[in-house]
């Protein structure tokens, strides 16, 4: 991850690991673990992560995971899962595709609302819909349209075009 550009904290166990993001997760922009380690397993360690920072997206590398071995209901720990071995273009594609959706979620949240509280902004990191006083329905990140009649949001046409609303 260095060589592709990355600022990197490398630890050997996953405690230290894990006390180190309790400390500081605003530091971490993801995590990448393996699925057996000892005194903490992968799906163990996304789960405290998810716990104290439900928006950062935790990447396993597994050997175990390619083979499809992985324990059940573990997958939704991880944001994104990579079997080893595997090459580094690999570890790439998936830490980039990984933050891209990150990025791709607040976008789309931007273009529906013209602001966004900072409650709000860790909803949509974390995958959960934002709710408004003025809106119909819950908004839903990660590019699902939904129609509304709230203030300066899109309202969908017959044709099937898209829209703004007249402010009010």
């Amino acid at each position: 991850l260095l060589r592709l550009g990355y600022q990197v904290s490398g630890f050997t166990d996953p405690a230290e690991a894990l006390a180190e993001f309790r400390r500081m997760p605003s530091d971490f922009d993801l995590v990448l673990t393996d699925l057996s380690m000892p005194h903490l397993t992968g799906s163990e360690l996304a789960a405290e992560i998810r716990r104290c920072a439900p928006g950062t997206p935790v990447i396993l590398a597994s050997g175990y995971a390619a083979r499809g071995e992985l324990e059940d209901g573990g997958q939704r720990n991880f944001a994104a899962m990579l079997g080893k071995p595997f090459q580094i273009a690999d570890l790439g594609r998936v830490v980039r595709g990984t933050l891209e959706a990150q990025l791709e979620a607040v976008a789309q949240a931007l273009l529906e609302y013209e602001t966004l509280t900072g409650d709000e902004l860790k909803e949509i990191i974390a995958g959960r819909p934002i709710n408004r006083p003025d809106d119909d329905q819950p908004s839903t990140p990660r590019g699902t349209a939904v129609p509304s009649t709230g203030k300066g949001r899109p309202k969908p046409e017959p044709d099937g075009g898209m829209e703004p609303q007249p402010q009010a």
